[in-house]
């Protein structure tokens, strides 16, 4: 019978070590090997190796090499005995290969000095990397920000948004952002500042 659903257990940005069950049946005869299979962006499976069983009695797990840094891989295993190799098991869940320890970067490139007129809408879509999920935050004068009267904070896994609607010019600030996990801490500003509308003129320009 086929073998039990592979699992990733443990990954970097190059490898997967996976584990599985046996087969609830050997037909009478034992298994002497599992054929390994990897399939790379739902693209066709391919052989990645052979995990032999002479006693029967091995730990079940292969680490899987040479995977390309945000492919998305699927590993399934087959037995084999004399009697030749069973169905394939059912294929493990969709893994990015990625970092499992790497210190939060948030990307800069929308964190220039913002300029914007008094009463329009200011979006920042902020990116952060990291692994495990960096937690993201958002600060003024070291005071954490939540959504509050005209700012709006979202927070979701690799990003961040804030968003200040009708601004004023209080709004025009030195905001911080914070991106935290356990293997460390970045953190940015982005200066915003809104700017008025000209006041109306004072009455004929007297030149001398």
């Amino acid at each position: 019978s086929k073998p039990g659903t592979p699992e990733v257990i443990s990954y970097d940005h190059m490898t997967c070590d996976i584990k599985w069950g046996p087969s609830e049946s050997d037909g009478g005869s034992p298994i002497t090997h599992y054929i390994i299979q990897t399939r790379t962006n739902n693209g066709d499976w391919i052989f990645d190796g052979n995990f032999q069983t002479p006693t029967g009695s091995e730990k079940l797990e292969y680490q899987v090499t040479g995977l390309t840094e945000n492919d998305k891989v699927q590993f399934r295993a087959i037995a084999v005995n004399k009697g030749g190799e069973s169905p394939p098991s059912d294929p493990s869940p969709l893994h990015t290969v990625k970092h499992s320890k790497l210190k939060p970067k948030i990307d800069r490139k929308n964190l220039d000095t913002k300029s914007i007129k008094v009463g329009q809408t200011l979006l920042l879509d902020v990116d952060v990397t990291g692994e495990p999920t960096p937690e993201t935050s958002w600060s003024l004068m070291g005071t954490e920000l939540a959504t509050k009267e005209n700012i709006t904070i979202v927070h979701t896994a690799y990003n961040t948004k804030f968003t200040i609607e009708k601004g004023t010019r209080k709004n025009s600030q030195k905001y911080k952002i914070t991106a935290t996990n356990i293997n460390g801490k970045d953190e940015a500003f982005v200066e915003v500042v809104f700017l008025g509308r000209p006041s109306p003129p004072m009455g004929p320009l007297e030149v001398y």
